[in-house]
C-alpha cells in the first residue's frame, strides 16, 4: 500500500509542474508568432519603400531635361507652365478718355508677367503660350465693341493699334471734338427718351479738353455751343435760354451748361408726349 501512494503522490506532483509550466510556455510561443507577423508586416512595407522610391526616380529623370537639351528647352523649363487668370484692370477700354489710364494698368500686368516685350516690342522668342496670354490680356480688358476691331491680330499688332486709335494726339483731338459736337444734331437721339447719350457726347468732349489741354472747356462755352447745336431744331429754346443767361438777373446757379440742357430735356420731354410727335420729328429731320 504505501509503494503505490508514493507512485499517486509523484504523478500528483508531476502533474501539477505540468500544470505550472503549460502557461509560460504557450506565452512565449504567442510572442515568438507575434514577432514573426511583425517581421513580415516590415518587410512588405520596406519593400512597397522600395517600389515608391523607384517610381519618383523614374517621373524625377522623365522630366528633367538632359545635358544636351538646347537653348529652348532650358528656356522652357525655367518659366511657369501656368499664367495665373487674366488680370482685369479697373475700367475696361471703351475709348479715348479711358487709354491713358488703361495703358498704364496694362503695362504695369504685362511687366509682371514678363510680358511687356511680346507686346510693346514684338518679341517672337516666348513660347506660343506666352503669346496667346499676352494677347488675352489685351483682348479681354476692352469692351466688346473695341474687341471687333481685333481679329486677326497678334498682341504687339493690337497695342499699335489701340495706340493709334485711342491714344490722344493733342490739339487736333480737341479740335475734333469740337467740331463733332458743333454737328451733331438732337433729332439723331430720338430713341433716347433722357437724351443721356446727347448730354454724354459734350461731357466726354469736356473732359477729353481735361486730358490735353490740362483744363475742361468753360462751362459758358460749353453752354454757348449746346445753344447753337439746338437752334435749328429749338429755336424758341435756344433763344430763351440764351435771354436767360443774359439776364442780370438770373442766379449765377442758372448760368450753367446743366441748367440749359435740363431746359432742352424738359421740352424734350414735353414734346415727345405731344401725339404728333411722329410727326415733328420727320418735318424737323
Amino acid at each position: 500500500m504505501p509503494p503505490k501512494r508514493q507512485t499517486a503522490s509523484s504523478s500528483s506532483e508531476d502533474g501539477t509542474r505540468r500544470t505550472v509550466l503549460n502557461p509560460e510556455e504557450n506565452t512565449a510561443q504567442a510572442t515568438s508568432a507575434e514577432n514573426e507577423e511583425l517581421r513580415s508586416q516590415l518587410q512588405v512595407l520596406r519593400e512597397q519603400f522600395d517600389n515608391l522610391r523607384v517610381s519618383i526616380e523614374r517621373v524625377s529623370k522623365t522630366r528633367s531635361p538632359s545635358p544636351t537639351a538646347g537653348s529652348t528647352a532650358m528656356f522652357h523649363s525655367a518659366v511657369p507652365s501656368r499664367f495665373p487668370a487674366i488680370q482685369m484692370v479697373p475700367e475696361k477700354l471703351q475709348g479715348k478718355l479711358e487709354y491713358k489710364s488703361w495703358a498704364t494698368n496694362i503695362e504695369a500686368i504685362a511687366q509682371s508677367l514678363d510680358l511687356w516685350g511680346i507686346i510693346a516690342e514684338d518679341d517672337e522668342s516666348p513660347p506660343a503660350q506666352h503669346k496667346q496670354y499676352a494677347r488675352s490680356l489685351l483682348v479681354l480688358n476692352v469692351s466688346p465693341s473695341v474687341q471687333m476691331e481685333l481679329q486677326g491680330m497678334n498682341a504687339a499688332e493690337i497695342w499699335q493699334h489701340l495706340e493709334r486709335q485711342y491714344g490722344l494726339n493733342g490739339f487736333t483731338e480737341l479740335s475734333q471734338a469740337i467740331r463733332t459736337l458743333r454737328r451733331v444734331k438732337v433729332t439723331e437721339f430720338d430713341s433716347d427718351p433722357n437724351l443721356s447719350k446727347f448730354y454724354r457726347t459734350f461731357k466726354d468732349a469736356q473732359a477729353l479738353s481735361r486730358e490735353i489741354a490740362g483744363a475742361p472747356i468753360p462751362d459758358l462755352t460749353m453752354t454757348a455751343i449746346l445753344l447753337d447745336v439746338i437752334w435749328e431744331t429749338h429755336e424758341d429754346l435756344a433763344f430763351q435760354i440764351d435771354s436767360h443767361m443774359n439776364n442780370p438777373n438770373t442766379p449765377t446757379s442758372q448760368k450753367t451748361f446743366e441748367y440749359a440742357f435740363s431746359r432742352l430735356r424738359a421740352e424734350y420731354t414735353r414734346q415727345r408726349a405731344n401725339p404728333y410727335w411722329n410727326t415733328l420729328t420727320e418735318y424737323v429731320g
